[in-house]
């Protein structure tokens, strides 16, 4: 089994890496009014150590190891929310929480859009190995790289 999920890690690995290292990004850029523009650079480093985090939660290879880093990911947003007040990258403290609460629902959304192209990628391979079993089963030559194409 432990050979089935590092073929699903192996092919999912470089979308999910993508989302998450361009979240950071594009978060700061959709809310760029209401921050400081110069520290704009540090705040988007700042949570891209949460998402690195957060991906490595999800990528984890057992349960114990993805609630260590899951518990990195809260701790990181607490660094990045004092940061955000103490540098005074936004106007005011509220607006500090809104922005790191919505940066977390974005690292939410990720994850479940991760675990679904974990789960599709699975099925996929399951579906493939049924068809070398059976070829009238599975749907014949599924090859699971096609998920990635034009993505």
């Amino acid at each position: 089994m432990s050979e089935f999920l590092d073929s699903v890690r192996a092919l999912a690995e470089p979308k999910l890496k993508d989302l998450f290292d361009s979240l950071p990004g594009e978060f700061v850029d959709g809310v760029k009014e209401h921050i400081d523009g110069a520290l704009g650079d540090r705040l988007k480093t700042a949570l891209a150590d949460a998402a690195t985090l957060r991906y490595k939660a999800l990528t984890a290879n057992d349960p114990g190891t993805a609630h260590a880093y899951a518990e990195g990911v809260e701790s990181a947003l607490r660094r990045v929310k004092v940061m955000v007040i103490a540098e005074e990258i936004v106007a005011s403290q509220a607006l500090g929480n809104m922005l790191i609460d919505g940066f977390m629902v974005a690292l939410n959304a990720a994850a479940s859009v991760g675990k679904v192209l974990l789960t599709t990628i699975a099925e996929g391979l399951v579906k493939g190995a049924i068809a070398g079993f059976v070829p009238d089963e599975g749907g014949g030559g599924f090859n699971p790289a096609d998920l990635f194409r034009g993505a």
